[in-house]
């Protein structure tokens, strides 16, 4: 149901029902509290089900801060062991140090190749693809894929920008890198606000879960963007109503977006009518010629 409601524009039910079954939360503390609670979420749905719950959020940076904090929340479980070994890596949007450890997760940003058993190679993974780290040492990285299939990247054959490799933490994805997940649990995480995003990426969002689906957004920006909307002597206070009012404001947002076959249909049209025009002018010109001659 609460899915129907936000695929019909009906955010602020959707939201109401939500907030009712405790999966939409205004987090204090800013983007870094969301960062945190998300994070120690986390860990008590892995720790309550045995199962991680995916994250997605709007940007590759807010996801590189939501993935260091769930990594240390990992290895404070013992999931993870020691570091050993650490690389230059960007997301395209930020550079850092990446730390590697046995049972790491790393999202690849495009297709990389790798070398399996038998010495045959082949694709380990894609843009988006999140592979769970084997070992790591100066020749290259030993990765396992979903389908359990594990094979050795060399650091010179992984894609770089900047000198720099292109990996990322995988335990949270973009929106728009996340639309193909499918999870029991899933956390949509909006550490500057629900402002981030539209309808269409809310939606996309909100509809990776197969039996729980969270919505974590900044209380402190949430009450930003109502008091920016009202006006400048009005000094009511601002609710949690108010503020979910503009979360389910933004969510109820759906832009039309273009399609292949739209485009196509215009395209098709505008020729048409070109056509016409051009015959309609050459008829007037050639009917005023024979005025002429005449």
């Amino acid at each position: 149901m609460i899915v129907g409601l936000f695929r019909e524009g009906r955010a602020a039910e959707a939201l109401d029902m939500k907030r009712s079954d405790g999966m939409a939360e205004l987090v204090q503390g800013g983007h870094d509290g969301v960062v945190a609670r998300v994070a120690k979420l986390y860990r008590e749905r892995l720790e309550a089900t045995g199962v991680a719950p995916t994250i997605t959020a709007p940007t590759n940076s807010d996801a590189h801060r939501i993935g260091e904090a769930v990594r240390q929340q990992r290895r404070d479980m013992g999931l993870l062991g020691a570091d050993v070994w650490s690389v230059r890596a960007t997301d395209g949007e930020r550079d850092f140090t990446l730390r590697l450890a046995a049972g790491h997760r790393v999202r690849l940003f495009t297709s990389t190749g790798a070398k399996f058993a038998k010495g045959r190679g082949g694709s380990i993974g894609r843009n988006g693809s999140v592979l769970e780290v084997v070992a790591a040492d100066e020749r290259g990285l030993t990765l396992r894929a979903k389908s359990g299939k594990v094979g050795t990247v060399e650091w010179n054959r992984l894609p770089k920008l900047r000198g720099r490799v292109q990996l990322a933490y995988g335990y949270a994805l973009t929106i728009h890198s996340g639309q193909g997940l499918t999870s029991p649990e899933h956390i949509t995480a909006l550490p500057s606000g629900s402002q981030a995003i539209d309808g269409l990426l809310g939606y996309s969002s909100d509809t990776r879960h197969e039996y729980r689906g969270y919505l974590l957004t900044s209380d402190a920006a949430e009450q930003t963007e109502v008091r920016k909307r009202r006006a400048l002597n009005d000094a009511r206070p601002i609710t949690p109503d108010d503020k979910w009012a503009q979360v389910a404001r933004v969510l109820s947002y759906q832009p039309e977006r273009d399609t292949a076959v739209a485009m196509f249909e215009r395209v098709q049209s505008l020729r048409r009518g070109t056509v016409r025009v051009f015959h309609d002018l050459a008829a007037q010109a050639y009917s005023n010629v024979s005025v002429d001659r005449t």
